[in-house]
């Protein structure tokens, strides 16, 4: 987790094991994006502006945690990767170019 961003030591944990897991965040999110523009391409025959950016993708997966845990709300990992998706989020969007 880059140091200036602030989380809870149990969300920072988790992160600390994700990462050993996964590996750096933001390089795998915007690999992600890249995944995800191409699928939506080929999907729709289009083509977008631009690559969907990595802090768009960790959005797009926080909210996927929000509906997991409207789901389950007694699975408590949903509300640790949701937070620190959104944290992720705010880290990338502030490294993009706009």
């Amino acid at each position: 987790m880059p140091k200036d961003l602030k989380v809870s030591k149990a969300d920072h944990k988790i992160y600390v094991e994700r990462k050993k897991r996964y590996g750096d965040h933001l390089h795998g999110h915007k690999n992600l994006g890249l995944l995800w523009t191409a699928l939506i391409q080929n999907h729709y025959g289009i083509r977008l502006a631009h690559p969907i950016p990595a802090s768009l993708a960790e959005l797009m997966m926080a909210a996927n945690k929000l509906n997991r845990a409207a789901v389950n709300p007694r699975w408590k990992d949903n509300y640790h990767d949701g937070r620190i998706y959104l944290t992720l989020a705010e880290d990338a969007a502030s490294k993009e170019k706009r």
